[in-house]
């Protein structure tokens, strides 16, 4: 099933794991969307933004889910660009409530090869790390001069984390960890091994490393949503006059 000529436009794939993600950015009136069912339940969203055609989808949270999702969609249409869109829980002091995180990389905090000769988080016979897109991240660095945007390596894993399940490990184990979720590594091994660009833009929805329960999340998780949403709206229009994403 051919959807879209690559040849003739830039593609982007946007990728949420949660619905109120998802709602976050396409509450936005401007926006026209329309709605595109497959088989098995598999529904993902096409709009047009400048110059990019624009799909996205909500997967459901999880490794699995996002993972599914996305070779499903990848079967379909192989995207220019993936950039998954969400919240992350801190688990550095450089990390805060109000900040909004751009990975650099990515890598999983639950996969343990090591009894092998692989790293902790190594998946046989693949890399550590899955490196963000770099062009992207130099042209987000030189043209948004806030505080508040911060960049560093996401962990993924399947569990929500507080600060009891912290392994004091991962601060050695990894190359200065500052967030986790339960996604961002995934779209990353997908985009690696479909070669493909990608980006994590994820907004601080909770303190993991001073929370006990989820009531900081509960709190802060739709402002988050909003935040990263917006972020990347601007970031969209703005590279629209650009021709920066490539990373080959």
């Amino acid at each position: 099933m051919k959807i879209v000529n690559r040849k003739k436009r830039r593609v982007i794939l946007l990728v949420f794991a949660m619905k109120k993600e998802f709602d976050a950015f396409f509450d936005d009136k401007d926006i026209f969307y329309s709605k595109i069912d497959l088989v098995d339940g598999f529904s993902f969203y096409k709009t047009k933004i400048n110059q990019y055609t624009v799909f996205a989808f909500y997967s459901g949270v999880g490794k699995v889910s996002m993972a599914y999702n996305i070779g499903l969609f990848n079967s379909i249409i192989k995207p220019d660009l993936i950039i998954n869109i969400g919240v992350a829980g801190s688990i550095s002091d450089q990390v805060k409530g109000s900040d909004l995180l751009v990975a650099t990389k990515t890598c999983f905090y639950d996969v343990d090869l090591t009894k092998v000769g692989y790293k902790k988080g190594q998946i046989l016979e693949d890399v550590l790390y899955y490196d963000c897109c770099g062009p992207l991240l130099d042209f987000i660095k030189n043209n948004y001069n806030n505080e508040h945007i911060k960049y560093g390596l996401i962990i993924t894993g399947d569990r929500f984390v507080t600060s009891d399940l912290i392994d004091d490990n991962w601060y050695q184990q990894y190359d200065n960890p500052v967030a986790c979720d339960m996604e961002s590594a995934v779209v990353g091994q997908i985009s690696h091994i479909s070669d493909i660009d990608y980006l994590i833009v994820r907004s601080i929805s909770d303190d993991a490393k001073n929370s006990t329960d989820d009531s900081d999340y509960n709190v802060h998780v739709n402002k988050a949503c909003i935040n990263s949403a917006s972020f990347v709206k601007t970031l969209l229009n703005d590279l629209s006059k650009r021709d920066v994403h490539k990373n080959k």
